[in-house]
């Protein structure tokens, strides 16, 4: 079938089938995904003007042909040209190693080990001396702590936590785009200030390696990747991880069982992915079910729809601390797979680890009002007011 021919069929559906940027579409997004996945042809969304992938080896036949669906004109739902071509996301080939190896030792795992370490004792405190916890803005907090170190810019600490603060707090508001560019416009300082000035790197981290590679091709995106998308990641599973143990009634299972933690990490990433969604652009026409998608096409390989995709999971609306392990693609895949893959696991382990140890069984206040929002790029998913509190019972 063609694209206009698709198009035509789609017109008065298209609206009612992805609208990311929707809170009422995200709190509902797998039933849509399914009516999705089921048609018969590529689903094309007019709106976002491109083409929606559900089904798992759909998006992993995309992610694994960079060749075929490239990066370059970005990955982003929302994008900016200056991207294209010049970020982790977007690039491929030969410019998107060179961006990776820049900073390989940043997201190793011993610098992962030496960034958990860090942030070990603010969380510890956290999670002792509040009965209430604000976990939105507490995952906002761990995810700055997290990001600020992985940086290690030549500033004070706190200042860099406050800035990445403020730009994931405004991001945790962004439905409808309106979002505060103050803690942004206040990063691009940090890093204009040091560049200009040379100063040079007092402890580890990219900036020590951005400013001392003299070989690789260099970009800021080095530093507003982790900073925008990068925090907002792990800051939204940090929020799905808890809310997906008390909705589905998991708590007392791992309390009793703590060596299901890294199982039970493992499963919420595939239950509700926080990185839900990327884009790619037909390097050439070729055909997805049963759909002719032209060359400059552009796809979003939804890879929250893709770990639920019952053809390849069991029971896949179930919540299964014990289910078979199947690669999901909350990570992503191939050249484009998450480079923080390591850290964000550690993380998330021990943040479960100390929640049932140090805080205890609790239960989420007013659930049936939470607020789904979405990053203004539309790629990551979160929650604006998760709250819970202490419960015995």
């Amino acid at each position: 079938m063609s694209v206009d021919g698709l198009l035509e069929d789609m017109n008065n559906t298209d609206k009612d089938l992805f609208k990311p940027h929707e809170n009422d579409w995200l709190k509902n997004k797998f039933e849509y995904y399914e009516t999705i996945r089921n048609l018969d042809t590529l689903y094309y969304s007019k709106q976002y003007n491109m083409f929606v992938i559900t089904d798992y080896n759909n998006v992993l036949h995309i992610l694994k042909n960079p060749e075929i669906y490239g990066s370059i004109h970005g990955n982003l739902i929302i994008e900016n040209p200056d991207r294209f071509n010049n970020t982790l996301g977007a690039s491929d080939g030969a410019i998107h190693e060179e961006f990776k190896n820049s900073v390989k030792n940043s997201y190793s795992k011993n610098f992962g080990d030496f960034i958990l370490n860090y942030v070990k004792p603010s969380v510890i405190n956290e999670l002792r001396t509040n009965t209430t916890l604000d976990i939105t803005k507490l995952s906002i907090y761990i995810a700055s702590l997290v990001t600020t170190k992985l940086l290690g810019f030549p500033e004070q600490e706190e200042k860099v936590v406050k800035v990445i603060t403020h730009i994931q707090n405004n991001a945790a508001q962004c439905v409808k785009y309106n979002t505060n560019q103050k803690g942004y416009n206040k990063l691009l300082n940090i890093i204009g200030e040091n560049m200009a000035k040379k100063v040079k790197p007092d402890k580890p981290g990219i900036y020590m390696e951005y400013v001392s590679d003299t070989k690789n091709r260099k970009t800021i995106a080095l530093f507003t990747g982790p900073t925008v998308s990068g925090a907002a990641s792990l800051a939204g599973a940090i929020q799905f991880l808890v809310l997906d143990l008390f909705r589905n009634n998991k708590l007392n299972e791992l309390i009793a069982n703590k060596a299901l933690i890294s199982n039970a990490v493992q499963e919420s990433l595939r239950y509700n992915a926080s990185t839900g969604r990327f884009t790619r652009t037909a390097n050439k026409t070729t055909v997805i079910k049963n759909t002719e998608v032209r060359a400059n096409s552009r796809l979003v390989v939804c890879l929250d729809a893709a770990s639920r995709d019952p053809q390849i999971f069991s029971n896949p609306n179930s919540f299964d601390l014990n289910r078979p392990s199947y690669p999901h693609l909350a990570f992503g895949h191939g050249v484009h797979a998450c480079i923080a893959l390591y850290l964000s696991k550690i993380v998330l382990e021990f943040f479960l680890d100390s929640l049932l140890t140090v805080y205890g069984k609790y239960r989420v206040i007013d659930i049936e009002n939470l607020q789904y929002t979405i990053t203004q790029s539309g790629n990551n998913d979160m929650l604006a007011n998760l709250v819970i509190e202490k419960y015995d019972s």
